[in-house]
């Protein structure tokens, strides 16, 4: 329990159950590429670090032949079916990874303060659009900002328990709070739970 009058100046939610598909295959290739756009309506962010929005979710730069796709799991079958008759015959992999992965938001005016008592990477510049692989404590995240306003955490799912943990100790000196979500934003990720 917080003392009388304590704020809350960090807010953390789980934004359980997305669907995780990953994407590997040449952006070298045009057929490739083709495949992608027709089924995503976009080209693949071949950028390191970058985040790429599309209609049904968000595209991450994983590698320079691999992306993580982040959508509603409602739309996971038809995400993956649609990928994977757009790319027959061409080497590429589709994988669902959705049982496998669970994201956090935070939010709040210590939110990468908090960050930076359990991790290493500089998440002041983390800029929006941006992502970046770190540890925090003994999980591995992947760590993406869409805006401003909050900061966006993927890890396995095994690791839940343990990340929230070690997010609320590093929270007490600021405060932590869990909020609703807005709902029926236009925001690309919000809008996936």
């Amino acid at each position: 329990r917080f003392p009388t009058g304590y704020r809350h100046t960090t807010r953390m939610n789980e934004l359980a159950l997305l669907g995780y598909v990953i994407v590997r295959g040449d952006v070298q290739d045009p057929a490739f590429v083709r495949a992608i756009k027709s089924v995503l309506g976009i080209a693949l962010p071949v950028v390191p670090g970058k985040v790429t929005p599309f209609t049904h979710g968000v595209a991450l730069w994983q590698a320079p032949d691999e992306w993580l796709l982040v959508c509603a799991r409602a739309a996971r079958q038809s995400c993956i079916a649609g990928l994977e008759s757009a790319l027959q015959g061409i080497h590429a992999q589709v994988v669902d990874n959705s049982g496998g992965l669970t994201m956090v938001y935070l939010t709040g005016a210590h939110q990468v303060t908090l960050l930076r008592h359990v991790g290493v990477y500089d998440f002041e510049a983390l800029k929006p659009g941006r992502l970046a692989s770190t540890v925090c404590g003994k999980a591995t995240l992947t760590v993406f900002r869409h805006d401003d306003h909050g900061i966006f955490l993927i890890f396995r799912r095994s690791f839940a328990d343990y990340v929230w943990r070690l997010l609320s100790k590093a929270a007490r000196p600021y405060g932590l709070g869990i909020a609703a979500l807005e709902q029926g934003t236009a925001h690309p990720i919000l809008r996936l739970v």
